[in-house]
């Protein structure tokens, strides 16, 4: 069940996901897309220069694995932190910090926001696991929706958060 059983140490570059519950070709399609756009995100932010080639498919949980192949000495040296910094925007984007001025965030907010009901999807980096599924996804867009509201609200006089009941307390 571990995308990246392949190897045992992790900060070597190897990353991965996988996509639980019953996975259509669709589905499995566009998270690889929205995947890569995350790895792309990942190398601009170092501007090292590293090719992600596929290290692992299984079929049974649609697990990916993808390690990062040096092209140069400086990607290289970067691939340790690359991982890293993967692992920590996934936690970030699963606790509800979605706002951020590096794109590797919103990258894995756009990969996160494919999981639903039918399918969880865990991201794999430096060693650690992050899920997201539909009800973790949820109640992070709720944190979100209320940090924004309290933050436009501020100085206003205006209550920052609405009464229990609302549309915000029933997500």
């Amino acid at each position: 069940m571990n995308p990246c059983s392949t190897t045992r140490d992790m900060s070597k570059g190897i990353v991965g996901f996988r996509l639980d519950g019953e996975v259509t070709i669709g589905k499995l399609s566009e998270v690889c897309a929205r995947f890569t756009r995350v790895l792309q995100a990942l190398d601009e932010s170092h501007d090292a220069g590293v090719r992600w080639v596929l290290a692992g498919l299984e079929h049974g949980s649609a697990a990916v694995t993808a390690r990062a192949t040096p092209l140069n000495r400086q990607a290289e040296q970067a691939i340790p932190a690359m991982t890293e910094e993967l692992l920590q925007a996934a936690l970030r984007v699963a606790g509800g910090n979605t706002h951020s001025d590096r794109a590797i965030v919103g990258r894995i907010r756009e990969l996160a926001e494919v999981a639903d009901e039918k399918n969880g999807i865990v991201l794999e980096a430096a060693g650690e696991q992050v899920a997201f599924t539909a009800f973790t996804w949820s109640a992070s867009a709720e944190r979100q929706a209320k940090h924004n509201l309290s933050r436009h609200c501020a100085g206003t006089g205006r209550d920052a958060l609405p009464p229990q009941g609302s549309a915000l307390h029933s997500l």
